[in-house]
């Protein structure tokens, strides 16, 4: 448990199916933003919000060939990254912390009808995997132990951080949700939650959400990534992706309940049934027993 989730822990079990449709807007439980407790409360709806996280893998396949690889997914949440990436290697190790949501990853890995991933509970920080045992760690929109991620990957291992760009946090609603001023006049001041420390640095320019911009590819030059030793440089890979829920409906309560009322007043003004993101990629290969 922590002091702000008073109610959280791993093992808490997972609400109905479509229970997160129904809650008080002004406090609700567990609050806006609080994702690693809306994922283990409501699995269901982090499933359907996590669109971003097909964009991601389905860019990180084009640029890396997992095929025949034994690979970790950190943080495997509900299991689309874990899913996308069993499509070619040769097997996964899903490791999550929440039980309710390993039990949602395990079902979906069934119905996809694989049989090369095993789901884990597991912390970052103590992967339950040897030493040099692994050819590639990925992390996707969760928190990475790069020391204890390179621990477990063979020399020449790929290590891969998959998220948003700096500033796009929220994607196109990064703006509403650190400035609502426009907004105020059709709801009272305190029920318009931003997002407190949720955005980093400045929001990014509205032109890097267009779908049609290139994507850019930087080499930064380092031997040590959160230390993990490398062998080259970190690549970074920034694209435009733009995630498509289907219905302004569902747009809106499914970013509504995730990110509060500015963002499904936002969708709903502007019957809009998508949310465009500027997303990063960062991987990198590890050296082991370089001197």
């Amino acid at each position: 448990m922590t002091e702000e989730d008073p109610g959280m822990d791993y093992t808490m079990a997972a609400a109905p199916t479509d229970a997160w449709r129904v809650y008080d807007k002004a406090a609700p439980v567990p609050g806006y933003y609080q994702f690693d407790w809306l994922s283990a409360r409501h699995p269901d709806l982090y499933d359907r919000f996590a669109l971003t996280t097909v964009g991601l893998m389905d860019e990180f396949l084009r640029l890396v060939d997992l095929a025949g690889l034994d690979v970790v997914d950190v943080g495997a949440g509900t299991g689309r990254s874990t899913i996308a990436a069993a499509r070619s290697a040769r097997h996964v190790d899903a490791v999550d912390a929440y039980h309710a949501v390993v039990e949602f990853g395990r079902n979906a890995v069934r119905e996809a009808g694989l049989t090369n991933v095993t789901y884990h509970i597991g912390d970052r920080s103590r992967l339950p995997f040897p030493d040099s045992s692994r050819d590639a760690v990925i992390c996707v929109w969760a928190e990475l132990d790069h020391r204890e991620a390179a621990r477990v990957l063979k020399n020449g291992g790929i290590l891969a951080h998959l998220g948003p760009a700096t500033g796009s946090e929220a994607g196109e609603l990064s703006a509403v949700l650190t400035s609502n001023s426009q907004l105020r006049t059709t709801a009272s001041s305190s029920t318009w939650n931003l997002a407190p420390n949720l955005i980093r640095g400045d929001v990014v320019t509205p032109k890097l959400f267009d779908p049609a911009l290139p994507a850019e590819d930087t080499d930064i030059p380092k031997d040590d990534w959160g230390g993990a030793t490398l062998a080259g440089p970190i690549h970074r890979h920034d694209f435009s992706y733009v995630a498509d829920y289907g219905s302004v409906d569902e747009a809106v309560a499914i970013n509504g309940r995730l990110l509060g009322p500015a963002a499904a007043a936002y969708l709903a003004e502007r019957r809009q049934a998508t949310v465009a993101w500027r997303l990063r990629i960062h991987y990198a290969r590890i050296a082991r027993n370089r001197t």
